[in-house]
């Protein structure tokens, strides 16, 4: 068994996260000794650790987490289903923000050499401070 110490080295963790999830029964110490209130680890243990920092960055909540590690196969599969549907959605709502994003700075849709450039719709003046400094950058032609 590992130490708590030896543990969250293990994984790159603080010991205070693993307090935490203990304390809200995600990831559970498989022994807590009474005396010293040392929390151990099995090294299997590690695998599950590093689940549920998956899990997390692909949106979970810790409840969530909780359920899918006591949960049969099947379950899992639809709540995975749920989150890939929840996750679809939020893509379909950034590209529409994306659009609108472009369209108020006059970006054209389709064209990707315009793709990270903002299109101005006004003349560019012979400025006397930056004549001849912009000999390098290239145009964008219509």
């Amino acid at each position: 068994m590992l130490k708590i110490g030896e543990f969250a080295k293990i994984c790159n963790v603080s010991a205070q996260t693993l307090r935490f999830y203990d304390a809200e029964g995600v990831l559970c110490a498989d022994f807590v000794d009474q005396e010293s209130g040392y929390r151990y680890y099995e090294p299997e243990k590690i695998n599950t650790y590093r689940r549920i920092v998956m899990l997390k960055d692909i949106g979970f909540s810790l409840d969530e987490i909780k359920l899918i590690l006591g949960a049969d196969g099947k379950e899992n599969k639809k709540k995975y289903e749920k989150k890939i549907s929840e996750l679809t959605e939020q893509i379909e709502s950034l590209k529409e923000n994306i659009a609108r994003l472009r369209s108020l700075c006059g970006m054209s849709q389709g064209d990707p050499r315009r793709e990270n450039h903002f299109i101005f719709h006004t003349e560019f003046k012979d400025d006397p401070k930056a004549v001849g400094r912009w000999s390098l950058c290239g145009q964008i032609t219509d």
